[in-house]
């Protein structure tokens, strides 16, 4: 017999945890693709002054 109480409080810290994961991964992705723009940014900013 399934002990259904804990079966739903291990289906919501479960799905917490995913939910938690996901954020992080997407904090993450967004950090590393901000970093890039700026180095993009500060690369461009090079030869536009290198250029003058």
């Amino acid at each position: 017999m399934l002990n259904n109480k804990g079966f739903a409080a291990s289906i919501i810290l479960y799905s917490i945890a995913a939910v938690v994961v996901v954020v992080l991964l997407l904090i993450v992705a967004v950090d590393r693709a901000a970093i890039n723009n700026t180095g993009n940014m500060s690369e461009d900013i090079k030869q536009q002054v290198s250029g003058l």
